[in-house]
């Protein structure tokens, strides 16, 4: 285990004593401070990987504790303790950047520790539902694919610029973890990174809460209140499922990036903002644009840079890293030592379709370690939908990842197909024509299917490029293309 490093933040020197004791017999390095400033002080220079922060220490108020050490260090894992607790205080501490909330005396340090290890798994995983993990020194992707690998060459071609990044691919396929990883590797990656669901702030909030406002702007606007660009400034933005805001909200959000500049609700002086944007989509933002759903002018200032992130079906050779990742996973959060899949599991797990992408198979991955009372997971633990799927299709020729081959067996409708062609008396070579034609039409269908028609994903299978994969679309028959 790579030691993390633990801060006790707490007066109370004998529980301090029993938790650094315990804490240290699990591997990892304590400090202790009973004192708030000398804790900040250690913060400062020692920089702890997860702080457990009593909410009363030396008298002084916790949460504006959290707030200076968040300060600090944006990325700190703080666990707060206290002798009681409302309702009301844990949602206001949670908000204010805590990882959870913990009332004393501990009556299990089992349940504490595995919190512990729970949230130092955030350090390792920013996402739980991914498919690429980083941990703080190195970087490891978890899957072999071209697809995969791809995405991680354009994260690393990008995260140096400050171009606008759109993110496409379907809901659960780690888009935040890619918007991450591109700040966490740029030069805004000692500032904050906030993500936006932008389904979620209606037409009527969306200035403020972007762009803040003046005293005054409005009933109820007794003081000034910064906007999350201003908040942020300097660090990066990262708008998913932008498909989901207004026209009038995309009408101010395109004068934000395209001047650098905004303005508080109610106010007149321009703010200078440097933030990186990354925008995320599940749907296809051109596609957007011609439903008159998306203005054309914020889509051309979005669209610099585009990466297509692959649903888990076109890339089925990483889906048993991804099961192994999960398993282990879901082995530590839940106190469990599940040693593996069984075959016929393994086989279903293969098999399945997945479209809800990686988080769907965490959640089954997680699922099943919950239900298994033996040292494997089998068929009895997945989900009915993957268990019992009778509607699996049957499998047509596939496409191999790796090599961009097409597999395709000797059927009947191939000997009939070749019949048919001997029968109309072509040479040799004719027939060579013909089937290298039909096998290659064959082959970009398929990909196509794997893609669901993203063009993008079915070149990169088919190891062509969009240009030279367009000219053979065109050259194939109208009602063959998807």
């Amino acid at each position: 285990m790579d030691n993390k490093t633990i801060l006790l933040v707490d007066d109370d020197t004998e529980l301090c004593g029993t938790l650094s004791q315990i804490l240290r017999d699990e591997g990892y390095n304590v400090i202790s401070s009973g004192d708030s400033l000398q804790a900040i002080n250690i913060l400062k220079q020692t920089h702890p990987d997860l702080i457990l922060l009593d909410s009363h220490i030396s008298g002084n108020n916790g949460t504006e504790l959290i707030k200076e050490m968040k300060k600090i260090d944006q990325d700190v894992i703080i666990i707060m303790t206290a002798t009681s607790g409302s309702i009301e205080e844990v949602v206001r501490i949670i908000k204010l950047g805590a990882y959870d909330y913990l009332i004393k005396p501990f009556r299990d340090f089992k349940r504490l520790i595995l919190l512990i290890k729970k949230a130092l798994q955030t350090l390792n995983e920013k996402v739980n539902f991914i498919q690429i993990g980083f941990n703080k020194k190195d970087i490891k992707i978890i899957g072999k694919s071209i697809l995969i690998n791809d995405v991680f060459e354009q994260i690393q071609a990008i995260a140096k610029t400050n171009i606008t990044v759109v993110l496409q691919g379907e809901s659960g396929t780690g888009k935040e973890l890619v918007a991450r990883e591109i700040h966490r590797t740029s030069k805004y990656k000692n500032k904050p990174f906030v993500t936006i669901d932008c389904g979620a702030i209606p037409d009527t909030l969306f200035e403020s809460e972007f762009f803040g406002y003046d005293k005054g702007a409005f009933t109820g606007a007794d003081n000034c209140k910064l906007g999350k660009f201003e908040i942020k400034n300097g660090g990066t933005i990262f708008l998913d499922e932008i498909n989901n805001l207004t026209t009038v909200a995309q009408g101010k959000f395109l004068r934000a990036i395209e001047e650098r500049k905004i303005q508080h609700l109610g106010g007149r002086a321009d703010i200078d903002v440097d933030v990186r944007i990354i925008v995320a989509t599940n749907t296809n933002l051109f596609d957007e644009v011609k439903k008159g759903n998306f203005r054309h002018d914020l889509y051309y200032r979005l669209n610099e840079f585009v990466i297509d992130v692959p649903p888990l079906r076109a890339r089925k050779d990483d889906i048993s890293l991804l099961t192994q990742y999960f398993l282990e996973q879901a082995n530590v959060e839940l106190g469990k030592n599940i040693k593996g899949v069984f075959s016929d599991a393994e086989k279903l797990i293969m098999d399945y379709d997945w479209p809800g992408n990686i988080r769907e198979l965490r959640n089954v991955i997680r699922r099943a370690v919950i239900l298994t009372e033996s040292d494997f997971i089998m068929k009895e633990h997945l989900p009915s939908e993957i268990a019992y799927n009778s509607h699996l299709p049957t499998r047509q020729p596939t496409l191999e990842q790796q090599g961009g081959l097409v597999q395709i067996s000797k059927t009947q409708n191939n000997n009939c197909r070749l019949h048919e062609i001997l029968e109309n008396g072509s040479t040799l070579f004719e027939m060579n024509d013909i089937i290298v034609k039909e096998f290659e039409q064959e082959a970009i269908m398929e990909a196509l299917k794997r893609a669901k028609n993203n063009k993008t994903i079915a070149a990169k299978l088919l190891k062509i490029d969009r240009k030279t994969l367009y000219s053979k679309l065109m050259n194939m028959n109208s009602d063959t293309i998807v």
